[in-house]
């Protein structure tokens, strides 16, 4: 679903959540296209889509950021697998 949301494939209510650190400052930093992890104090906070998408998207390679939809599944499917075993 971050993918999606992140290439403006999902629905609207779902990818206004997810934003990029390019579009809250000016500043060009390295870090600029990944997004923004939002503040939360309280575990709870923690367990939102908002924090755990953009937690684990900001730890992608960026190589992987950049595949089509279907190939990042297909990696995606591949990389959850081999860290299981």
């Amino acid at each position: 679903m971050t993918y999606k949301c992140v290439n403006g494939l999902a629905p609207l209510y779902r990818s206004v959540k997810l934003t990029k650190r390019s579009n809250i400052h000016s500043r060009n930093t390295r870090k600029r296209d990944s997004l923004n992890i939002p503040l939360f104090r309280a575990t709870a906070g923690q367990r939102t889509f908002q924090y755990r998408a953009a937690s684990i998207w900001n730890n992608l390679d960026s190589q992987m950021k950049n595949y089509s939809l279907k190939k990042f599944k297909v990696e995606m499917k591949d990389k959850l697998l081999s860290s299981l075993l």
